[in-house]
């Protein structure tokens, strides 16, 4: 199973994902995949880093799946974080997938 790195940004609390040059983004699509259990303990060694540091808080790897160049998270409350509320697309964090009304 592949992870991706999570944890929330210290100055805004939001959710925020590692990206592969140690940074961060708020957009799980940008995030770092890590395929096993190496590139997982080399990712969350990054991060505990940057938690130190006090840049991020709340450090934890999810499990994703990556199809067709798309990101998901397997567990529903990983996808909420990920994608905003489930109650209507247009309180979507995400709205470049909304179209425009």
């Amino acid at each position: 199973m592949a992870h991706v790195i999570t944890a929330n940004d210290l100055k805004t609390g939001l959710v925020v994902y590692q990206t592969d040059d140690s940074g961060w983004t708020e957009s799980v699509q940008g995030a770092e995949i890590l395929a096993d259990e190496e590139a997982l303990a080399g990712g969350l060694s990054r991060a505990k880093a940057a938690d130190d540091k006090q840049l991020v808080v709340g450090v934890y790897e999810i499990e994703v799946e990556a199809s067709d160049g798309e990101i998901q998270p397997t567990r529903y409350r990983e996808r909420l974080r990920a994608h905003g509320p489930s109650t209507h697309p247009e309180f979507s964090r995400q709205t470049d997938s909304v179209e425009a009304r």
